[in-house]
Parts: structure tokens; sequence; C-alpha cells
């Protein structure tokens, strides 16, 4: 009980001072740490698409480029991309493989990268894009020879955006 009267009294007095004293007594101020985590964050804007990629059959004794297929992306960190395809040879629907493996370049057919079951990166370290959307052209490759019988090859190529932070 006493110490409650003097609680009181002490808060009384506080706030005699806020009221008729120097209002610089009475000032009370706080200072608040603020975190946040920003996370890496990815927006495909187009994917390659799929489908006949060629002009036209191809021939044995040539050596054929697909058209551009556009990958449309925004980031906020350092990315690449991986591929793979299924099964590691383009096949017919008699389950004849062709020859020579899928090719992929994505830096305007400098480099030319096998395609095979395990993820192959194709990009890597490419800087963040911020806002601005960055178009990265991929082109195919495929060799043809006379061990390929006539037939339609199809195989499953899957893109993966690998985010780097």
């Amino acid at each position: 009980m006493r110490g409650d009267i003097l609680r009181q009294g002490i808060l009384f007095l506080f706030l005699l001072i806020c009221f008729f004293g120097n209002p610089v007594v009475c000032q009370a101020g706080l200072e608040l740490g603020v975190e946040m985590d920003v996370y890496p964050a990815v927006e495909i804007l187009h994917w390659p698409k799929g489908g006949d990629i060629w002009d036209g059959a191809l021939e044995p004794g040539t050596t054929n480029i697909s058209y551009a297929n556009t990958l449309k992306i925004r980031t906020n960190t350092s990315w690449g991309v991986e591929v793979a395809m299924e099964p590691e040879r383009l096949e017919n629907e008699n389950g004849k493989f062709l020859s020579f493996p899928l090719q992929i370049s994505g830096d305007e057919k400098e480099t030319w990268i096998n395609l095979s079951l395990s993820p192959t990166v194709v990009l890597e370290s490419l800087p963040l894009t911020g806002e601005k959307e960055e178009k990265i052209e991929f082109f195919f490759r495929q060799e043809i020879c006379q061990d390929d019988p006539p037939g339609e090859y199809s195989a499953k190529i899957k893109f993966d955006i690998i985010l780097e932070y």
C-alpha cells in the first residue's frame, strides 16, 4: 500500500512538471530498429516456344540451325539457365534415335552445348535485370546423316532459371 502511494506521488509530480514546467523535460523518444528481407525473384515474361523450330524437313549431310527461341526475363539477382532434354537424343515414332545430339547455344551461336538428360548450364552469372527486361535468344543445332531414317523426331526440352544470390 505504501509503495502504491509512493508511485502515485511520483506520477503526480511528473504530471505537474509536464503541465507547468519546462516542456523539454516532458519529451519522450523512441529509437526503433527495422529489419527486412528481400527475397530473390524472377519474372518470366516469355518462354521459348516448342513445336517445329526448323525451316522445313532436314536432309542427310546437313547441319541445321533453328529459328531463334526467345526468353524474356526480369530478375533482382544474378541468374543463369540450365537445359535438359528427354530422351537424350531426338526420337522418332518407331523408337529410333538420331545419330548426333541436339545442341543449344545461348550466346549468338558461338558456343554449342550437347543437350542430355542431365541439366546443363547454358548461361550463367548474368547480371540482375532490374525493371528492364532481358531478352535472350537460344538456337538449336542438329546434324543429320545417312544413318538417320526418315520420320518425325521429337523430345522434351526443359528450361530452368537458376537464381544466384
